[in-house]
C-alpha cells in the first residue's frame, strides 16, 4: 500500500511530512490528511476518538482508486463477495443450473438389426378418428401406423375401428404388402 502511495501521491506525501497544506491541484485537497508512524497517508475522520471502531474505520488510509494494483484488489474482492451472493441467492441457483446429463440407454436388438428386410421388426399404433364415406354412409376411422424400427419407415392402414377384428384386417393387409414382420 506504500508503494502504491508513493506512486500516486507523491507530492502530497511531502507536503503532509513538512505539515504544508495540499496542493490546490491535488485530488486529495478535501481531505484532512495524516501521517501515521510506518508513513503510510490516512484520512481523519470525525470518529476518531471512538473506542469501540476498528482503526481502519477510524482513519483509513488513502488509496488511489486508479491504480493497477488497487484495481486488481477491488475486482478480487469484488469477484468473491458476488460469488457468495450468488451462492446463497435461490433464484440465482436455479437461473445458473443446468440439467444433469443423464446416460443413454442401449437400443433394443430390434433397433439394431441391420441386413434385414423393411419391416422386419414392427411397431403398431392408432390415431384418427377420421370421417370416411362409405357408400352413403359415414362411418369413424381410424388409421394403424406400422413403423419399421430398423429404418424408421412407415405404413399406414385404415383401421374400422380398435377391436381385435379390425386390428387383425389391418395387420393382414400390411403383410400383404410388406412381408410377415419377425417381431411387432
Amino acid at each position: 500500500m506504500q508503494a502504491t502511495q508513493k506512486e500516486s501521491f507523491e507530492s502530497e506525501l511531502a507536503t503532509v511530512k513538512v505539515a504544508l497544506p495540499t496542493p490546490r491541484t491535488s485530488r486529495l485537497r478535501n481531505l484532512a490528511l495524516e501521517l501515521d508512524v510506518s508513513g503510510l497517508l490516512h484520512v481523519k475522520t470525525s470518529i476518531a476518538a471512538a473506542s469501540e471502531v476498528a482503526t481502519e474505520a477510524n482513519s483509513p488510509p488513502v488509496i488511489d482508486g486508479r491504480h493497477s494494483y488497487v484495481r486488481l484488489y477491488v475486482q478480487a474482492v469484488h469477484e468473491r463477495l458476488i460469488r457468495t451472493v450468488v451462492k446463497s441467492c435461490l433464484r440465482c441457483r436455479i437461473r445458473r443450473a443446468t440439467p444433469r446429463e443423464l446416460p443413454t440407454g442401449n437400443l433394443p436388438a430390434a433397433r439394431l438389426a441391420h441386413h434385414q428386410r423393411p419391416f422386419t421388426y414392427v411397431s403398431l399404433d392408432y390415431f384418427g378418428p377420421y370421417n370416411a364415406t362409405i357408400g352413403r354412409q359415414h362411418q369413424k376411422c381410424y388409421v394403424a401406423l406400422f413403423t419399421c424400427l430398423t429404418s424408421r419407415a412407415v405404413h399406414l392402414e385404415v383401421a374400422c375401428g380398435f377391436s381385435a377384428d379390425s386390428a387383425i384386417l389391418a395387420i393382414r393387409r400390411m403383410m400383404a404388402r410388406r412381408g410377415a414382420p419377425v417381431e411387432i
